[in-house]
């Protein structure tokens, strides 16, 4: 039994869980992992359609259209007959509220997916892709079965009739054979499934997000240094009158008390701020993140990428749980702590200085990318050395420059933008990434 709460918004539906326990037997802690994928209907309900729509992602097949009770034969059952009143249209709604449409062509095999946010294809698309791929597959496969065994018994009566005809014609009817033989491997080619897109890759929006999650977290740090620099401040205050008291003969406190409340307001003022900013940031990185990966799902399926280097692709762009926490600090910081760094006495924490405010997003997977490019650059040298190929199998050279290990926080979003634009054109040029190569940028 899953249970979501309202207002929650996913970036996928695929888990993993491990359980831990004590083994009585042997002796010991044992675990047990496994990984999983919810339902569909876990985290969105089928809704009436809904034809408007600002953002849309085109899929393109070489086979017939399916019609949508087929293709969401497990979504559609005990619904009320207003959600499918439209033909080949189906509405999604997340338990946020954000809706996604799906369109079916009723010719072509063009299935067309639309959304008020971007970050709503993620989900519908990836799994769109996941549900043509399994029924067309099999579809093509049963196909391909049927054409084998009519050309198996068309074959096995030409023998016999040669057979009667002589030992002459039969010699002369060895190349016609190998044509045909030829002319079904030609047609299992053309039979093979594919899926493409025409859709421009859309790297414009995703730098208008990556612009917006950049300048959240520019308020934030700014936010989080004037809560720092007014508790040193309150301190400083604090302590003067604790000078002040402890003295024989008390001097006038010269207005320092109603000081010291006036900025322990301010504070609080500005620790509410930084909480908000928070939230709003966590909310933006889940945004950002789905909107990268419908990137990925575009150019995989415009520049025809393999599974394994659409895997490998998405893996360099995975956000690990700790450039997700708002602040970019430290996985331990949360917002119940923020409200509580600066205290009633004016101390200020130790994680709120500014030079831990490093290792977000941007400045992260700027570093995996220019890593990943600088490796991909290096084995085609060494293949087009070894093969001797020609310029024209050459990756484009990008001046990557040196690569720090000390990540800084970026002054704008100008580096970021040219390196996922530069390594989507080395992708599309024929460059490879290792399996493991996402992994061990995240590292």
């Amino acid at each position: 039994m899953v249970i979501v709460p309202q207002n929650t918004q996913f970036t996928s539906i695929d888990g993993f869980a491990t359980i831990f326990y004590d083994d009585p037997l042997n002796g010991g802690s044992q675990s047990v992992s496994c990984s999983f994928t919810l339902p569909l209907l876990s985290i969105l309900r089928p809704i009436p359609p809904i034809k408007q729509a600002q953002f849309k992602m085109t899929i393109e097949t070489n086979k017939e259209p399916l019609q949508i009770s087929k293709l969401y034969d497990d979504v559609l059952q005990n619904i009320s007959s207003d959600i499918l009143s439209a033909p080949g249209v189906i509405s999604f709604q997340y338990h946020s509220g954000v809706d996604a449409t799906i369109l079916v062509s009723k010719s072509v095999g063009k299935y067309r997916i639309q959304s008020s946010s971007l970050d709503a294809l993620r989900i519908v698309g990836e799994d769109l892709v996941n549900r043509l791929q399994r029924l067309l597959s099999n579809k093509s496969n049963k196909n391909k079965e049927n054409k084998i065994k009519g050309n198996k018994k068309k074959r096995r009566q030409n023998k016999e009739d040669e057979q009667d005809e002589g030992d002459d014609e039969e010699e002369d009817n060895v190349e016609p054979e190998e044509e045909e033989e030829e002319e079904e491997e030609e047609e299992d080619g053309e039979d093979q499934l594919q899926i493409s897109t025409s859709d421009p890759i859309p790297f414009n929006t995703i730098y208008a997000i990556i612009d917006e999650h950049y300048n959240i977290r520019c308020q934030l740090r700014n936010s989080i240094l004037q809560m720092d620099k007014k508790a040193n401040l309150i301190k400083a205050i604090e302590k003067r009158l604790l000078v002040r008291c402890k003295e024989k003969s008390v001097s006038p406190l010269s207005n320092m008390d109603v000081f010291f409340d006036l900025n322990l307001k301010e504070q609080m003022i500005i620790i509410q701020k930084t909480s908000y900013l928070f939230e709003k940031l966590s909310r933006f990185s889940l945004h950002l993140e789905n909107a990268v990966h419908v990137m990925i799902l575009v150019a995989s399926l415009k520049l025809n990428l393999t599974q394994s280097l659409t895997s490998a692709i998405r893996s360099l762009f995975q956000t690990p749980l700790s450039l997700l926490s708002p602040l970019s600090l430290s996985p331990d910081y949360s917002s119940s702590n923020a409200a509580s760094a600066t205290s009633a006495q004016g101390q200020s924490s130790s994680i709120l200085s500014p030079s831990t405010i490093v290792g977000g997003w941007e400045e992260t997977i700027e570093n995996s990318l220019l890593r990943s490019m600088k490796d991909m650059m290096k084995r085609n040298m060494e293949e087009m050395k070894k093969e001797g190929s020609n310029a024209s199998n050459a990756l484009p050279h990008v001046d990557i420059g040196t690569i720090s290990s000390n990540l800084e926080f970026p002054i704008g979003t100008t580096r970021i933008r040219r390196a996922i634009q530069a390594f989507f054109e080395m992708i599309a040029k024929g460059g490879q990434l290792l399996p493991n190569q996402g992994n061990e940028s995240e590292d």
